[in-house]
């Protein structure tokens, strides 16, 4: 990610560049044709359409409020009932079986309402597109590739919940984006209501279909980056880092385990450092004062403290022998009793049946003995988190627990703030809870000599594998449903190649749905050719090789990093069907084409940018103006041709040769 300072610059020379008036005409061109081109004829047929027997009639239950049970959650029939009631509709029509003819019945307000929000879908993608890169080519590309397509626009005009799902994942997305924007104007109002937007939009997604989940993981995923920007940003030691696991500090300059290196096994004789496993959890410490009066045993305090400190070192040791420069190396292993001298004060790590300072049921942790020599209430058992016989503790990995050998006890640390006396830190005891979730500790440091080192990144997990293991994401929902008989289905690897589309409305007045084959099929050749921008993008930058522009650079940077998320926001909504075990059809590839449209928008602008720079100055204007109005004509030439589809067909089926489409049957499979 580039550094928030220079993309601001960048935002700032890209938005002085481009005059107001023209990016408001433009935007309100895309207004005029979206709404257009999709309440053209919203009225027709005049008689129920494939899934409207479904959602028709469950907006006619909720206005009677009559119970029943659905599949999918219930907002999306709800706001469809809500239309049709503020409309005048009454639920009284049955919504028997599609063909069924509306008569005497107000069901265009349902059909507006949808339509509506369909509509918005356009204008939706527009802004996201420019949110993203501040270049009006892409964003007028990406619009026209939703705006022309005929199967957005069959999708988007009847009684469905697909309209009213796409509204909300393409508000989410747009919501992110110009949520993004504001970042650097954090707490602002405009801030606060993006970010409102954006929830509503999120939450209202999922609430209408499941699949609604995915659009809130593509948001958390932008969010976990913009967290992890700031990470990688702030990769210096400093004040506080000691409340991080091992893991994290590892990953900040300065910290002595940046770089580190120590052995990987933990062996008797070593001098180590253990950190608690809560949240925040500190190091195991102790000092030279003493528990006051009153306070338990008048022996050595033992605490938690959060930052590093020479207090925090302790030597292991055998149960019953003091360790010896000439002794052979022995691997401490699940189940040894073990004692613990601390380094500074030569004494041992050690409980007895005294109450603990704060937590009465525990009991007190101590600091007894002279030189390292003390008693039977020394020894403890290392028990490691589900480990094995004679597995070997290791290094940072390894969770344990030290169980107390005599009060059969483990060393926990409670989290309690202890007095002044002990200098606010944090108190050690011993609960006699052996399932205590405070009590789990682990080695962060290992100092032995007689060992061979091994970097410290062996034991940190990457941050894909941190972050897969916090977001798993159930892929199985409405596993249950299968195809009625006679149903048509699909499955995903047919959905991107347009491979078979569904009657809406048969005979005479055919509605089919299937996608703009140019749009379709040209968005496949430019998400092959994004990912292979982006491969040799990644070979570049790590080879050092960067355009002499500096400016220019950062566009192309700029349209590389919109469309890499605009490809995961493709790949959540598309990829998850390939698992799934329900009935599939071929409308639940939409919110990824959305995805996809917008992607090829940032490619051809790419692609265009990159073909410039080989132009002498004197042409470019021309060639730039001819390839954009080329694509731009063909996408509406082909919706034109293929407009039927979606504002009714009359005559023979295309297989007949005096059908007026059967020029346009390209594919065996399409059946209109």
């Amino acid at each position: 990610m580039l550094d928030a300072t220079v993309q601001l610059e960048r935002k700032r020379k890209l938005r002085s560049r481009l005059d107001d008036s023209t990016w408001w005409y433009i935007f309100g061109l895309v207004l005029v044709l979206s709404f257009a081109t999709r309440f053209y004829k919203v009225e027709e047929p005049d008689h129920v359409c494939w899934d409207e027997t479904h959602f028709g009639k469950m907006a006619s239950w909720y206005i009677n409020r009559t119970f029943f049970f659905d599949v999918h959650p219930p907002l999306g029939k709800m706001l469809i009932a809500l239309s049709g009631y503020v409309t005048g509709y009454d639920g009284s029509f049955q919504f028997a079986n599609p063909g069924d003819k509306y008569t005497d019945v107000n069901y265009l307000g349902m059909r507006v309402f949808c339509t509506l929000l369909g509509a918005a879908i356009v204008p939706f993608c527009f802004c996201t597109v420019w949110e993203m890169t501040h270049s009006l080519t892409a964003a007028v590309l990406s619009a026209s590739y939703v705006l022309f397509d005929i199967g957005t626009l069959t999708l988007t005009q009847y009684i469905l919940l697909d309209p009213i799902l796409l509204f909300f994942v393409m508000g989410s997305v747009m919501g992110s984006a110009k949520f993004n924007s504001y970042k650097d104007r954090s707490f602002t109002k405009p801030w606060w209501f993006w970010l409102t937007f954006t929830g509503i939009m999120l939450s209202c997604a999922i609430c209408v279909k499941f699949v609604g989940l995915f659009i809130v993981v593509y948001v958390g995923l932008h969010t976990i980056s913009e967290l992890w920007e700031i990470l990688v940003f702030l990769t210096r030691v400093g004040h506080g880092d000691g409340f991080y696991s091992s893991a994290f500090q590892s990953q900040l300059q300065g910290n002595s385990l940046h770089n580190a290196s120590m052995p990987r096994e933990l062996a008797y004789g070593a001098v180590v450092t253990l950190k608690n496993q809560r949240t925040g959890g500190g190091y195991l410490h102790s000092h030279w004062h003493l528990y006051p009066q009153g306070v338990g045993a008048r022996q050595q305090q033992i605490t938690t403290y959060s930052h590093k400190d020479d207090n925090n070192k302790w030597r292991v040791k055998k149960l019953d022998v003091e360790p010896e420069e000439t002794d052979p190396i022995t691997l401490v292993k699940h189940g040894d009793l073990i004692r613990l001298e601390h380094i500074s004060t030569r004494r041992n790590l050690h409980s007895h049946d005294e109450v603990a300072p704060l937590s009465r049921k525990h009991y007190q942790v101590t600091g007894y003995g002279e030189n390292g020599t003390g008693d039977a209430n020394d020894v403890w058992q290392v028990l490691i988190v589900d480990g094995k016989k004679d597995e070997v503790v290791t290094t940072v990995s390894s969770r344990f627990r030290l169980l107390h050998f005599l009060q059969n006890c483990v060393l926990t640390a409670t989290g309690s703030q202890l007095p002044k006396w002990a200098f606010e830190q944090q108190e050690v005891s011993c609960n006699p809870n052996l399932r205590d979730k405070n009590a789990v500790w682990n080695v962060e440091d290992n100092i032995f000599p007689k060992l061979p080192n091994v970097s410290f990144d062996v034991y940190a997990p990457s941050f894909l594998e941190r972050f897969f293991e916090s977001h798993a994401v159930m892929l199985q929902g409405n596993a249950g449903l299968k195809p009625k008989e006679g149903e048509v289905t699909s499955r995903p690897w047919q959905w991107p190649i347009n491979f078979r589309g569904q009657f809406f409305s048969g005979q005479p007045y055919r509605i089919y749905l299937l996608g703009n084959p140019v749009i379709w099929w040209s968005n496949i050749v430019f998400l092959l050719s994004f990912v292979l921008v982006f491969i040799l993008g990644a070979v570049y930058k790590q080879r050092g090789i960067t355009l002499p522009d500096p400016a220019f650079e950062a566009r192309r940077q700029l349209l590389k990093e919109s469309g890499a998320w605009l490809f995961v926001g493709w790949l959540l909504h598309y990829v998850p069907f390939w698992f799934m075990g329900r009935v599939l059809y071929f409308h639940h590839y939409f919110p990824a084409l959305l995805f996809s449209s917008m992607i090829t928008g940032i490619v051809l602008t790419y692609i265009l940018d990159t073909v410039l720079l080989y132009i002498p100055d004197k042409f470019k204007s021309l060639v730039y103006h001819w390839s954009v109005g080329t694509i731009l004509a063909t996408t509406i030439y082909s919706f034109v041709l293929f407009s039927p589809l979606a504002y009714g067909m009359a005559g023979p089926l295309a297989n007949d040769p005096n059908s007026t489409m059967h020029s346009l049957k390209w594919m065996d499979s399409w059946e209109f």
